[in-house]
């Protein structure tokens, strides 16, 4: 059996550089999908996108650089 501590409140600070990319790439594209990758598929080992599908481990993106 595995156990993991419960964790009501987190943050953490990600940069995301995509200069090949920035013909194709702005940050409403970038937000959009770290929004689209917390809600479904989420970090963690019992989240949804994973193989033994959870619950838990979804996130949502607050700020994207000085916004």
């Amino acid at each position: 059996m595995r156990t993991y501590p419960k964790v009501s409140k987190w943050s953490g600070t990600l940069t995301v550089v995509y200069p090949t990319l920035a013909n194709v790439l702005n940050d409403d594209v970038v937000m959009k999908y770290l929004e689209i990758a917390g809600l479904y598929v989420g970090i963690g080992h019992w989240r949804p996108g994973a193989p033994s599908r959870g619950t838990y481990g979804r996130f949502n993106v607050e700020k994207v650089g000085d916004r």
